[in-house]
């Protein structure tokens, strides 16, 4: 069973909940669907987010906390959003991440324990609809934003495609309009919006340069337009998500288009330092031989499967891959990203050529410098020793080869390196034992 919009967007508004210890333990009714609590996360960073189980279905769904500026004013408006405008950066996806996984791997036990298929579905509003399309999509989930913050548009250069995300927009949302969106982006306009929009300037396919002010709409519709309650029903209120206000918004596609560029191109103006130092920041996420992400991993749950998820290909941990592994997410943590399945290759492909270049140890895991004839992070090292010693011993991979090579293929490369290097030893020292007893006579 898929949770609906209306669903969704409840529990995106219920993400900035205090709940109580009775709630935590027994569940909450939200929207009139009870839901049992498998996970709550505060973190220094400021995030927040809960995991939630419907009682009736089962169903799975994780909330990212949004903005929430009467409680959180200073960590999630100073740090996390400028961080967002200035740096390109989230400072909470790492924690968003983790959450997501722990709902993941809780589905897959009752996938494998109990003969249950959960669905598992993301959502947020503001900043928990950046967190809910980046964890959704590096996890290969399905997920439902309301007023999102792009993620498409951070520095991380995540991909504007995904066809199991979809991001819901009111027309005169600043937020939304600032950056892009991973995954589908739909429209609705209230009748405010359309007036308040030709009260500052924009038109339908004018015939003369309008003159338009985006910030008085931001300032004044805008301001409201963000909130979360516009997605959720009320006594005396319904959802800005209707036929009717999605139909308003196709048919005045032309004034919102332009309040929407002129919002983004203003944001664009405040990220100039993020894009000065985006090499730096970024490195991992542009250089790190990807272009774009790679297609997201499969989820450790798979729907309609009752089995235990597969052990990791090999019986026995080499220390060497230990080390490899070590080394790279070393490195990403410098660059600011979350390890992902393409470190997890790039990690493999090191340790089997340091395997065969017979490298006993990896101390760092560093990228190459910019040259005439490659950019910065085209290839990647294995470091035996300290960095810039010349009695240090290193093996050079490329880094697009090497991520674009699965683990299991790294992993059986260096195993039969090690049983041909074996056999090899074996074979040398065979004709010595004759000898050797001839001599001890």
């Amino acid at each position: 069973m898929t949770p609906s919009t209306d669903e969704l967007a409840a529990l995106a508004q219920a993400a900035y909940r205090t709940f109580t210890d009775d709630e935590l333990k027994d569940g909450v009714l939200v929207g009139g669907i009870h839901y049992r609590i498998i996970a709550h996360e505060s973190t220094a960073t400021g995030y927040q987010g809960t995991v939630f189980q419907r009682k009736d279905s089962g169903d799975v769904i994780v909330s990212h906390r949004g903005t929430e500026f009467d409680r959180e004013a200073l960590r999630d408006g100073l740090v996390t959003d400028a961080g967002m405008v200035l740096v390109g950066r989230n400072v909470q996806q790492a924690a968003a991440i983790r959450l997501t996984q722990r709902a993941v791997d809780f589905a897959a036990e009752q996938n494998s324990e109990r003969c249950q298929v959960p669905s598992i579905t993301v959502t947020g509003h503001s900043l928990g609809g950046t967190l809910a399309q980046m964890s959704a999509h590096r996890l290969g989930l399905r997920a439902e934003t309301f007023n999102a913050y792009g993620a498409a548009g951070l520095t991380a250069d995540y991909p504007t495609r995904d066809p199991d995300i979809l991001n819901h927009v009111r027309a005169t949302d600043f937020v939304s309009a600032a950056s892009r969106h991973i995954g589908e982006v739909r429209l609705y306009a209230h009748e405010i919006d359309i007036a308040a929009l030709r009260r500052h300037g924009y038109e339908n396919g004018a015939g003369f340069p309008d003159v338009r002010n985006a910030a008085g709409v931001a300032a004044g519709v805008g301001l409201r337009a963000h909130f979360i309650d516009n997605f959720v029903a009320g006594e005396d209120r319904a959802s800005v998500i209707s036929p009717e206000n999605a139909a308003r918004a196709q048919a005045n596609a032309d004034m919102i288009g332009d309040y929407r560029r002129d919002v983004a191109r203003a944001h664009g103006l405040l990220a100039l330092p993020r894009n000065a130092v985006d090499g730096a920041l970024d490195l991992g996420g542009r250089l790190l031989g990807r272009p774009r992400p790679d297609p997201a991993p499969p989820s450790a749950f798979e729907p309609g499967l009752c089995r235990i998820p597969a052990a990791e290909t090999g019986a026995r941990r080499d220390p060497l891959h230990e080390q490899a592994e070590r080394g790279v997410h070393a490195l990403e943590a410098r660059l600011g990203r979350v390890p992902d399945e393409s470190s997890a290759r790039l990690a493999a492909s090191l340790y089997r050529h340091a395997r065969e270049a017979g490298l006993t140890r990896i101390d760092e895991v560093v990228l190459s410098r910019a040259t005439h004839d490659a950019p910065a992070g085209a290839s990647a090292f294995a470091v035996q020793g300290r960095v810039g010693d010349p009695a240090a011993r290193t093996v050079q991979v490329s880094t697009a080869e090497a991520m674009a090579t699965p683990v299991d293929v790294s992993l059986r490369a260096a195993e039969a390196h090690r049983e041909a290097a074996d056999m090899q030893r074996s074979q040398t020292q065979a004709p010595e034992r004759p000898r050797a007893a001839a001599m001890a006579m």
